[in-house]
Parts: C-alpha cells; structure tokens; sequence
C-alpha cells in the first residue's frame, strides 16, 4: 500500500487594511498595525476610491478579512457587503476585547524561546530619521511601532530589548534609505517563520 507525507503549517491571516484614498493618517495607522502582527508585511493597504476597485485588489491579494482603520461610512457599507470577509473573532476586530492584545498573532510571539535560532544571524536595525518627511518613507518601507495605550506590550520597547540595541538616528539623506533596505528592521520580523508566502488558492 502507497502511502505519502505531508506538513501542515499554519499560516497568518491575510487582511486587507481599507483607508480612505489620499488619507495619510489612515495609512500609517495601517502601517503601524502591520508592523505589530504576523504576517504584516504581506498585507495590502487599499485606499478606498470605489467598492469595484476596492474589491479587485482584495480578491488579487486573495485578502481572508477586510479592516478598516477609520469610521468612514462608506468603507463599512463595502465591507458589510462581504460578511464572509467580515473580522470573525469574538471582538469582531483583530483587536480583543477581553484584555489589552491583539485578536491575531503578534510579533511579539516570536521573541521565545523556540525561535530563537531563526534570529542569530540577522543584524537588527530600529531606524530614525529627522525630517519628517523622510520619517513617513522610514515608518512606511522599514515599520515601526506606533505609540497605543489599548495595547499591553510596547512593541518598540520589545523590540529593542530582545535584540539589545539602540534606535539609529539617522540624518536626512535618501541614500541613507537606500542603504538600508535589504537590512533586518521591523517590517521584516512580521514575517518569521514564514519564508516565502504561499498564495491561498
């Protein structure tokens, strides 16, 4: 009798973060979640422009949930639309209700001990920046941990703490950014343990 193996691996939601179009502080509340949960790195930020377009983008990135990051009433009557894409937790947000976590894996899960090996040769780095400008294109290609009194864990705190370094001060300098991309930040600890992500078909 033939017989065959297979593994079974659990993968993060996928979530589709709606903002509204041209909304800067929407999409870095987008961000700033993204770098906080498993899996954040591959989650799409979809500006709200029409539910047809809107809906495009979420069935190309094959999106489990869509959240919003605002009251805006019109993203809510889209996403009421498509209850099956609708957050399913008890809290009905990827935020719990019950305690100060998130409803979703963290990464803050992956500072254990079990995971440990995955990070000996990574060379972190948490990045600042002084313009503004060059802030928002830090916080948006690298992550960062955005300052929320409804969570229990500081994220940015953690972060340092587990990889016993200091946040780099940068001056403002696009070749500075250039220099960093392929480096060890925030955004791509939202996507240990999974190497290269698999489509859901």
């Amino acid at each position: 009798m033939d017989t065959s193996t297979g593994n079974i691996k659990y993968r993060p939601c996928k979530i589709g973060f709606i903002v509204r179009k041209g909304n800067t502080d929407d999409f870095l509340k987008a961000v700033g979640i993204n770098t906080m949960i498993w899996g954040g790195m591959y989650n799409p930020i979809i500006p709200f422009e029409n539910e047809q377009h809107t809906k495009e983008i979420g069935d190309d990135f094959a999106v489990d949930y869509y959240y919003q990051v605002s009251d805006d009433v019109a993203i809510t009557h889209f996403i009421d639309k498509y209850p099956e894409h609708k957050v399913s937790f008890h809290s009905n947000d990827i935020f719990s209700e019950y305690d100060k976590k998130f409803a979703v894996i963290d990464v803050a899960n992956f500072y254990n001990e079990p995971h440990r090996d995955e990070f000996m040769d990574v060379i972190p780095y948490y990045l600042k920046w002084d313009k503004k400008e060059f802030s928002l294109l830090q916080k948006v290609l690298f992550g960062f941990y955005p300052e929320r009194n409804d969570l229990d864990i500081n994220f940015e705190k953690e972060f340092l703490k587990y990889f016993k370094i200091d946040p780099l001060q940068i001056k403002s300098n696009t070749s500075d950014i250039n220099e960093f991309h392929d480096k060890f930040t925030p955004i791509e600890l939202t996507r240990a343990g999974l190497g290269m992500y698999i489509r859901k078909t």
